[in-house]
């Protein structure tokens, strides 16, 4: 905010210039607020895209008859899986 004091100031900008350039400052949040949430839905289906990729995979090993186990994760920043399977 002090920043775009200083500038009206600096630049003796009118209320209609003062009224436009807070505008444009408020679209450009706005507009990197849409961006992120964006990108955070396609991460969030992108990590639904792989976990089911990786469970239909292990589906593919119990229906050979091995008994492998799985293991699903949240741990915050990532997803941790993990899935056993016995040599024997």
């Amino acid at each position: 905010m002090s920043q775009v004091v200083s500038k009206i100031i600096k630049n003796e900008l009118t209320v209609k210039k003062t009224e436009k350039l807070v505008k444009d400052i408020l679209d450009n949040i706005e507009a990197k607020e849409d961006t992120e949430k964006k990108q955070n839905i396609k991460c969030s289906m992108s990590i639904r895209i792989y976990l089911n990729t990786l469970k239909q995979a292990y589906d593919a090993i119990l229906n050979t008859g091995i008994e492998a186990k799985y293991n699903e994760i949240d741990k915050g920043d990532y997803m941790e899986v993990v899935v056993k399977i016995p040599k024997k």
